[in-house]
């Protein structure tokens, strides 16, 4: 009787465990990859933050990686393409991470970038400490000046 309710505990704490894990996943995959990839899409959704939900169905990211320089510090590389028929206007930067995840306080300065329809483009920036383990892009919609011209 015992070895039947240590078996249950164990098989409702793996349910449990699963039921966790699958309900905090995204429900959208995000951007597309180009070859529609599923791992390589999660090579680079890690890669790439798309802080507007409207840019999900505009940009795509098809590649992304880094490169230790040979004074320690970090270059960031990401492809990304205008997934859409019209321009399309975007800011991005690049947080720069120890290897613990956290931000080293090393931020790119937002950047503008301009596409045209299909366009594919490669973002490159330098991490300014070499204390940069990883990286994090974060992609928005242009930010709208307030007041402007008004008193």
């Amino acid at each position: 009787m015992i070895r039947f309710k240590s078996t249950s505990l164990l098989a409702v704490l793996l349910l449990a465990t699963g039921l966790i894990f699958t309900g905090c996943s995204r429900a959208s995959r995000g951007p597309d990859t180009a070859d529609g990839n599923a791992k390589a899409f999660d090579r680079t959704r890690a890669r790439i933050n798309l802080l507007d939900t409207k840019l999900d169905s505009k940009i795509a990211s098809d590649f992304s990686g880094e490169e230790k320089l040979p004074d320690g510090r970090m270059q960031a590389v990401l492809n990304m393409r205008n997934k859409t028929s019209k321009n399309l206007h975007v800011q991005i930067r690049t947080v720069f991470k120890d290897g613990f995840g956290l931000s080293t306080g090393d931020e790119s300065p937002w950047e503008e970038m301009y596409f045209s329809p299909r366009q594919a483009k490669t973002y490159r920036v330098q991490s300014k400490l070499a204390t940069a383990a990883s990286y994090t892009v974060e992609v928005r919609l242009p930010v709208k000046a307030k007041g402007k011209g008004t008193s």
